[in-house]
């Protein structure tokens, strides 16, 4: 709850006071701004960072998900079942090779 806070004091209000978008309208967007969050906390300590490998398996599973749902995906096409759909067609088509 502390870290919400302080992510919603230090990043999303002043974008909403300045009336900048706060998250983006397109999903391929919204994972390539995601992908570079992940980037920088590449070697960062362990509670807020992550190993090189571990980014190699973010990218990676980044791209399963673009391949499923879409380069043109606008957020608010998304839906609860959008992921599990991904999921299944992964499994069908791993079974099926």
């Amino acid at each position: 709850m502390e870290r919400a806070r302080d992510i919603f004091l230090d990043v999303i209000r002043p974008k909403l006071n300045s009336n900048h978008k706060v998250l983006p309208t397109n999903f391929y967007d919204a994972l390539k701004q995601y992908e570079e969050q992940k980037r920088e906390q590449i070697g960062k300590p362990t509670k807020s960072g992550i190993t090189a490998g571990r980014f190699t398996t973010i990218k990676s599973q980044l791209k399963h998900v673009m391949k499923y749902i879409g380069y043109e995906c606008a957020m608010d096409e998304l839906h609860e079942k959008s992921f599990a759909q991904c999921s299944h067609k992964r499994l069908v088509e791993g079974a099926a090779a």
